[in-house]
């Protein structure tokens, strides 16, 4: 293993120092991942060469695993289980990986984006992968790979890196199965070199990355079901109606085996659907897909080959396959009853602060994040009896827009509304997890702003509507950086209760004397839009993941 504690460039090669801490060798292992990030102008570039040439991305990728010594015939060893989708992809997959767990499988679960460390992304039965073989892998594949360069630039970027880095660990520590969640769509993801997986799930589907997989949900039906595979079983949930005609006739094409699974309540009865405690109904979906994946995993894994899939019991005249309900045993209800997967209606409570997390940032998951917050935010408030402040922290970035996310939040009765950059500081270490390239301070600032502008003219418009003359009262703030939010609402509570801690909120925001925040007994902060900007809340309210993963 070589361990490093310091780079330098020579002849555009990296190189790297021995360190002298397994933490510091981590810190530089971390540094020198975030070096193969690309900024703005260089991924438009990327960009373009991927709407150009699409299929070289799993080219690459088979490439360089080639020179780190794997085959692709190699990962039929991992016994994947494939999950691409536009909703709940994550969740799906972290379901899966928790299900096998209860039946006495060791698992490697491949995930994206990370929420605080980057060791997420690479999880080992159930545990982000440790410091110590996160740099202990790191740098035998990274070193591999800059030794057998062809050219200048010719490493793998952040992503594929990752993507390479999964499958060595995965088949090192031989796991009995592997969970892998597509990145981006799934015909040209770089995950996709998988050639045998033992079975495929497509979640919930909207539209989402149109840049890159199309601006109609057909397109991005299309671009998911390209982790089909001939006579490998794959399942999906309901889906509108121009998806679904889609996915079954590209599963038809491939000849893959494609089936509807039911819903959950098909599944068990509703006492032991109160058992499950789930907290938002995107999770009955989400599970009822995850049980299908399983259960064929395993009957897989038991029988040395795919069992015939019959019918449920509807039948359609447009073809579609239903999957029959599965009986439960009390591993899968411990499975599904057990998971927990932060930042996805998660709830952390510091002092009299609830900050209520979910990375929704398309329409329709926004609409379900908001029903959800709504629900336990007012079951709360009653238990109190007491005034609740609400307050909203909301950031999108890339391809998306806050005119089509934004209407299904100005409905709700928040008292402050914020915008705020995915950064937890602005200015951060470049052996940070949480340092990305990908989008500037300054970049994502100028996005706040604007959708600020959007909130203000959406709320204008539900007054005018509601044909109520008075103007609009909702306050909205961009806030620098997400420090700035935690500091501003702590310093504020603090600075009412009589509580010095040498900094005065008046200092801070001087526009905001929010009267109702003093009085209030609990404040409920909904930070929702983006995966990133929770997971930048994540590492300051719990930068060691104590509560995220329980």
């Amino acid at each position: 293993m070589v361990l490093t504690t310091k780079s330098l460039t020579v002849s555009g090669i990296r190189c790297f120092h021995q360190a002298t801490t397994a933490s510091a060798d981590y810190e530089v292992a971390i540094e020198a991942l975030n070096s193969l990030q690309s900024n703005a102008s260089v991924l438009e570039e990327r960009r373009k060469t991927r709407l150009i040439c699409p299929q070289e991305n799993v080219k690459q990728t088979e490439r360089y695993l080639n020179k780190i010594g794997i085959k692709v015939e190699d990962l039929d060893k991992l016994n994947v289980i494939h999950v691409s989708g536009t909703k709940g992809k994550g969740s799906t997959s972290a379901y899966c990986e928790n299900l096998l767990r209860n039946h006495g499988y060791t698992t490697g679960f491949f995930s994206s984006p990370h929420l605080v460390a980057v060791r997420e992304r690479i999880r080992l039965n159930g545990k982000p992968i440790s410091e110590e073989k996160f740099a202990g892998h790191f740098w035998k594949i990274y070193n591999d790979l800059v030794a057998k360069k062809e050219s200048d630039g010719d490493m793998p970027a952040y992503f594929k890196f990752l993507t390479v880095m999964a499958y060595y660990v995965f088949l090192e520590e031989k796991v009995d199965a592997a969970i892998v969640e597509v990145g981006i769509g799934g015909q040209y993801d770089c995950t996709n070199v998988i050639r045998n997986p033992v079975v495929c799930g497509v979640t919930s589907l909207g539209l989402d990355h149109i840049n890159m997989l199309g601006s109609t949900i057909d397109k991005i039906a299309w671009q998911k079901s390209g982790i089909f595979k001939p006579n490998v079983p794959a399942f999906t949930v309901k889906q509108p109606q121009e998806a679904i005609e889609i996915l079954f006739d590209r599963a038809n094409d491939i000849k893959c085996p494609l089936h509807v699974v039911p819903s959950l309540e098909l599944h068990i009865d509703e006492n032991m659907l109160s058992c499950l405690n789930f907290s938002s109904p995107i999770q009955y979906i989400n599970a009822a897909l995850a049980m299908q994946l399983v259960h064929t995993w395993l009957n897989h894994q038991k029988l040395g080959e795919h069992e015939e899939i019959g019918d449920g019991c509807i039948a359609t005249p447009d073809l579609i396959k239903f999957a029959p309900p599965l009986s439960l045993n009390e591993n899968t209800i411990k499975g599904l009853r057990d998971l927990y997967w932060p930042g996805r209606c998660q709830v952390l409570i510091k002092d009299s602060i609830h900050y209520f997390l979910d990375g929704a940032h398309t329409k329709e998951s926004i609409e379900v994040c908001i029903k959800w917050f709504e629900t336990v935010s007012k079951i709360q408030e009653k238990k109190t009896n007491r005034p609740v402040f609400r307050l909203l922290v909301f950031n999108i970035f890339g391809d998306r827009k806050a005119e089509n996310i934004l209407p299904a939040l100005v409905n709700s009765k928040f008292d402050l509304v914020t915008f705020c950059p995915n950064f937890a500081h602005v200015s951060i270490n470049a052996a940070s997890d949480q340092n990305a390239v990908s989008s500037s301070w300054e970049a994502q600032m100028e996005r706040c702003t604007h959708n600020s502008h959007v909130w203000m003219h959406l709320a204008d418009e539900k007054q005018q509507n509601e044909s109520q003359n008075k103007p609009n009262s909702i306050k909205t703030v961009v806030f620098p950086s997400i420090c700035d939010v935690t500091k501003w609402l702590t310093h504020t509570r603090n600075y009412e209760k009589g509580i010095s801690n040498g900094v005065e909120p008046d200092v801070v925001i001087p526009m905001l004397k929010c009267e109702k925040l003093f009085a209030a007994a609990e404040v409920h902060v909904l930070v929702t839009g983006s995966l990133h900007l929770v997971g930048g809340f994540l590492s300051i309210l719990d930068p060691h993941l104590t509560e995220s993963y329980k």
